[in-house]
């Protein structure tokens, strides 16, 4: 694999893939190559393809390949040259993944200009937790449950069930005790070993997405960054959230109302990452949850569970050394 850098005003490739494969008895050997545009612009494909062992004729060899790839580079500069601005584009070359990889790699990576939303809910499992997954279930949605520790037999099956129907389950810690979670890093770390432990005990899932109680922005723990390499150092990701329904900042608003609240902080941007909460006292947000998929859905959202590749929003965030 090699990794180029453009910091000039047009796109780059992102990625040529040399793949084999069969069609109509013969052997053929396709060159799938993806432009990254400017923002706001999807990827475009191009997939050139010969017979296999057609080699005079074709060029397989690496000086051929070399001029493919510069025309097809200069297939982007023209485009460019149109006026459309790229800015630091990252390209990537991958050669000679297998067919399996390559599908992987699309899937999780061609969709530029899809929208995608994902529901979550903190601070369960609790009365309503089998009625949200109820909603969820009958809309056919996954979501996802920053959830807390909770014993007892209903907790456990609820815990469950969130597993058994597909969702992400989350951790948001165990006792949800601001004033002693974020009184030291040593203090978190035990907590939210703790609950990983429970977890697993009851589910057989190690969980591996996070949600800090309040969010990386809270006003509790002062200094979050400590926190927020610890949950790095450990391999977790962690996501707050870019939209709210206000449903535990007062029980009365109505279903309207909380739907209100997030589709006015949607307004068209993807990813969409929505807090709501898994509380007996919410009973509010289980009746306004089938209007809201209904309303993301005509607004063109495909609605997920998130998962360790999803696109995170931080409202605090650690510079990598590897970032740019």
């Amino acid at each position: 694999m090699a990794i180029y850098y453009s910091k000039y005003n047009f796109p780059v490739v992102v990625s040529c893939l040399y793949v084999n494969r069969q069609l109509r008895k013969k052997t053929y050997s396709d060159y799938l190559c993806i432009y990254r545009m400017p923002k706001g612009v999807r990827y475009i494909f191009f997939v050139l393809a010969y017979p296999k062992g057609r080699k005079k004729k074709y060029g397989r060899d690496s000086m051929s390949k070399r001029w493919l790839l510069i025309l097809l580079t200069g297939i982007g500069a023209l485009i460019g040259a149109a006026g459309l601005q790229a800015g630091r584009t990252a390209g990537l070359l991958l050669a000679g993944q297998k067919d399996a990889k390559i599908e992987e790699w699309i899937a999780s990576n061609a969709n530029a200009g899809s929208k995608y939303a994902y529901l979550t809910f903190d601070d369960g499992p609790s009365e309503s937790t089998d009625e949200i997954l109820d909603v969820l279930k009958e809309e056919k949605v996954k979501a996802t449950f920053f959830v807390v520790g909770k014993e007892g037999k209903l907790s456990r099956r609820r815990y469950q069930r969130i597993v058994e129907e597909g969702h992400t389950l989350g951790m948001h810690s165990y006792s949800h005790d601001y004033k002693e979670i974020y009184s030291n890093v040593s203090a978190f770390s035990r907590d939210i070993k703790k609950l990983e432990k429970y977890l697993y005990q009851v589910t057989g899932v190690h969980p591996k997405v996070f949600r800090f109680p309040g969010g990386s922005s809270n006003s509790v723990a002062g200094n979050i960054k400590p926190y927020i390499q610890w949950i790095n150092d450990q391999g977790y990701q962690y996501y707050d959230w870019n939209a709210l329904s206000g449903d535990a900042i007062n029980f009365r608003v109505s279903p309207q109302i909380l739907n209100e609240n997030i589709l006015k902080d949607i307004h068209g941007q993807s990813p969409v990452i929505i807090l709501m909460h898994d509380l007996a006292e919410a009973g509010h947000t289980v009746e306004a949850l089938p209007d809201l998929i209904k309303a993301l859905r005509e607004q063109g959202y495909e609605l997920r569970a998130i998962s360790e590749r999803t696109q995170a929003i931080h409202h605090v965030s650690i510079k990598e050394q590897n970032e740019y």
